[in-house]
């Protein structure tokens, strides 16, 4: 008989009994003389009748996947790489008069096994190309300063990736998998053993969670009465990155690899900006290139400039439709230890923002001509604290300048220091300022002490 394998189903179904007739019949065999049997016997035929034995054609790929569920029902096994030879089972399977089926395959316990590892395995690759594609969406967006729509992006992102974890348990009510709660899933996924090595505030989920609601005016505005302002700027989606790529790498180890991965997605997806979208700017990212690498085989690297895969610097400023990064790579490399997710603060109203992404790309600040006698102040207090934890606050009206330093783990994170006011400095670089200076960072760390914040440990 001849069968047309145009229609894929069917025809496989229709192979499994032939192929391991073949097989056992010249155990063992390699694949490609297994085709060429089927052709030449005229069990299988080409639909255009052109290279029908050939392992990449429509009919040798046929073949090839009946031969895979062969052996994943336990009927034949591999010898060296191509090449099969039956099993008892299979002799057994064979010696019956039925016709071998889907059906008949599905009794074999190792067969129902498999084809619950093929289900997860397409779950997982819808859930990654959910996360992927909002994610990098929203990053394009926030790059390219649209930060309406980007945050909503974001946050479908960070929903997803709750969500694709919780997709790994069992027992999952359905009001929970359509829940647009975040701290919710997030809890969810911690209660079920998931996600356990991620560090992600409450806070930085409320904060995910407003913007998401700004997806509809009246949300929106019943948002702005409650907080009287909303602000999103370039610098918050490094917090972003910090939660996905957190969450990217708890999901690897969920399933075990990094296959499903966004990195592994980026670099195999054929729409080159995407890769270059989600890799730009994104030091969190970056940070796990050569893992991203490792879990793709070469011949599906799909990244417009392979070359750059070497140069980390290269891929975090690739791309030419996107804005320079505003931090240097070596720069943006400190923010991999400053716990952006983990630590976010969502200031009340009146409150400053302690971000230390906003307060580094602010870099150091020049002070105003009456505050430069202050300078050696701003050094000190950066010198003790970080760069990342000093903010210069320059209040022109009042002709007056303060300098803020924040602690994201206390209860009272920020402390003000008034440099001038009046347009006239207040201290100056002498013996009585510098007693003062120390004096007051010493109250301040005690300050900082006397309450810290409950963040969550992963270890714990």
């Amino acid at each position: 008989m001849s069968i047309s394998v145009t229609l894929r189903a069917r025809p496989v179904e229709e192979l499994l009994k032939p192929t391991l007739a073949v097989v056992a019949s010249a155990s063992p065999i390699h694949i490609r003389w297994i085709i060429r049997y089927l052709v030449r016997e005229g069990i299988i035929a080409a639909a255009d009748g052109r290279f029908g034995d050939e392992i990449t054609s429509e009919v040798g790929q046929s073949v090839v996947e009946a031969t895979i569920k062969l052996k994943e029902s336990g009927l034949i096994k591999p010898v060296s790489p191509g090449t099969w030879q039956i099993t008892s089972a299979g002799r057994r399977q064979l010696a019956k008069e039925e016709p071998i089926t889907f059906d008949v395959l599905k009794r074999r316990p190792q067969y129902r096994n498999y084809l619950g590892r093929l289900a997860a395995e397409n779950r997982r690759r819808d859930w990654q190309e959910l996360r992927f594609d909002y994610y990098v969406a929203g990053r394009a967006l926030s790059l390219q300063g649209s930060f309406n729509a980007a945050p909503l992006l974001l946050a479908y992102a960070v929903e997803y990736s709750l969500k694709a974890a919780l997709a790994e348990a069992k027992g999952v009510p359905r009001a929970l998998t359509n829940s647009h709660d975040f701290v919710q899933l997030y809890q969810a996924c911690l209660e079920r053993s998931l996600l356990t090595s991620t560090r992600i505030s409450n806070d930085f989920l409320k904060f995910v969670q407003d913007h998401f609601e700004r997806r509809y005016p009246t949300l929106q505005a019943a948002l702005l009465a409650r907080r009287k302002r909303w602000s999103f700027g370039p610098a918050l989606l490094a917090t972003y990155d910090d939660c996905m790529i957190q969450v990217d790498c708890a999901l690897d180890e969920i399933y075990g690899s990094s296959h499903w991965s966004l990195g592994n997605k980026a670099l195999t997806t054929p729409a080159s900006e995407m890769a270059r979208a989600f890799f730009h700017d994104n030091v969190f990212a970056i940070d796990r290139l050569e893992e991203y690498r490792t879990s793709v085989r070469e011949p599906r690297f799909n990244y417009p400039d392979p070359n750059y895969l070497d140069r980390a610097e290269l891929v975090f400023s690739a791309s030419e439709h996107l804005p320079y990064p505003s931090l240097r790579y070596e720069t943006a490399r400190k923010l991999l230890s400053l716990d952006l997710a983990g630590l976010f603060i969502y200031p009340e109203v009146g409150a400053p923002d302690p971000d230390p992404v906003r307060i580094l790309e602010a870099g150091r600040r020049s002070l105003v001509s009456s505050a430069l006698v202050c300078e050696w102040v701003v050094v000190a207090l950066r010198k003790e604290f970080g760069g990342h934890a000093v903010e210069i606050v320059e209040e022109r009206e009042a002709r007056r300048v303060v300098v803020i330093v924040y602690e994201r783990r206390a209860i009272q994170y920020w402390a003000p220091l008034e440099l001038v006011r009046g347009g006239l400095p207040l201290l100056f670089e002498n013996q009585q300022s510098r007693r003062a200076l120390v004096n007051w960072i010493r109250r301040v760390k005690e300050v900082f002490g006397s309450g810290l914040r409950q963040v969550r440990d992963p270890s714990g």
